[in-house]
């Protein structure tokens, strides 16, 4: 880390310590709850706990009636991959069939994959939603497709 770095991350670590871990909470509450209630308004289904002490500072909502991917099938211009997860909370079953339902109709080259047990971001390592088995088979599949695709 370069020494300028180093003072400006130290400055933060200070400035943050200096307010108070609590201070830091209750905010971070508040704009969740705001988030939330704004999200609401413009007509999001909120999937973030609204309990506090069940909140992590992350808020996240669908947007239902706005138009999906399915809506663009006829116009889609690229080749498209889709890796879903059947345990994901955010991207319902339902909507993945929907979506490769739709897809056949494509005027691309189209693939949906649902892997079984997979939850959201199940492809990164560091999260605990991690699923070795299909991290590993969806690289491969985006490998290959870039390859077939890419040329």
């Amino acid at each position: 880390m370069a020494y300028g770095a180093g003072l400006a991350l130290g400055a933060a670590a200070d400035y943050l310590l200096d307010l108070g871990i609590e201070r830091i909470l209750e905010h971070d509450l508040r704009l969740g709850a705001r988030l939330i209630d704004g999200l609401e308004a413009l007509g999001a289904v909120i999937q973030t706990p609204r309990e506090p002490d069940r909140r992590a500072g992350i808020v996240n909502a669908r947007f239902p009636q706005f138009p999906a991917l399915i809506d663009h099938v006829p116009s889609l211009q690229s080749p498209w991959l889709g890796l879903f997860g059947s345990a994901d909370q955010s991207i319902p079953v339902e909507d993945v069939e929907r979506l490769r339902d739709e897809l056949v109709g494509a005027p691309v080259d189209t693939e949906v994959v649902l892997y079984e047990g997979a939850e959201h971001g199940f492809h990164c390592d560091a999260r605990e939603s991690y699923h070795a088995e299909a991290a590993k088979d969806g690289w491969q599949r985006t490998l290959e497709w870039f390859a077939e695709h890419l040329k």
